[in-house]
């Protein structure tokens, strides 16, 4: 007797696949904004110091790291760890904890959409709360259309965990082997 899981549906996978497609413009401009102030081609007075640049990187690696993990909901590490991880490596990845973390991702990046959005309709927070530097300018347009593919990374995330979950709680097929 072989018991398995349903495999996951092409969409979810492809679902799974874009996130991290979604968060690599905005990771990419931060990333090369960075690389620009430290090359010495971008005015370093306008990243306002305070080790902005660091920031910059740990959250563009970081976001992108986060958005890679989306991949294991639909592939067999997420639900087995590798051999090759000390301690945990080949157990079963606990569900509710992946989709709790998952969840609760898919909320808080929503929640980060939803206000910049509505800052942006609404004028909540009007520029930055520290005022600019001379020659400086708050970032237009130009700058808007590396985030607007992150719109799309709540709701993908939400549905991959979605899937993840229904496909590991559900009762697994018995298929009979003669």
């Amino acid at each position: 007797m072989n018991i398995q899981r349903a495999a996951p549906r092409w969409w979810i996978t492809a679902a799974a696949y874009a996130v991290p497609l979604c968060i690599l413009p905005s990771a990419a401009w931060r990333t090369h904004l960075v690389i620009d102030t430290w090359a010495g081609q971008q005015d370093n007075a306008c990243m306002q110091g305070g080790g902005i640049e660091i920031y910059l990187t740990f959250l563009s690696l970081g976001s992108f790291a986060l958005g890679l993990l989306t991949i294991g909901l639909v592939r067999p590490w997420g639900e087995v760890f590798p051999r090759w991880i000390p301690v945990v490596g080949g157990r079963v990845v606990p569900v509710r904890g992946v989709t709790a973390v998952a969840g609760t991702g898919a909320a808080l990046v929503g929640l980060l959409v939803a206000y910049f959005l509505l800052n942006q309709q609404f004028h909540i927070v009007d520029g930055p709360l520290k005022p600019l530097p001379p020659g400086c300018h708050v970032p237009d347009f130009d700058v808007l259309v590396w985030y607007v593919p992150l719109i799309a990374w709540p709701p993908l995330l939400a549905l991959v965990t979605w899937d993840y979950h229904r496909r590991r709680t559900a009762t697994p097929t018995v298929s009979v082997e003669r």
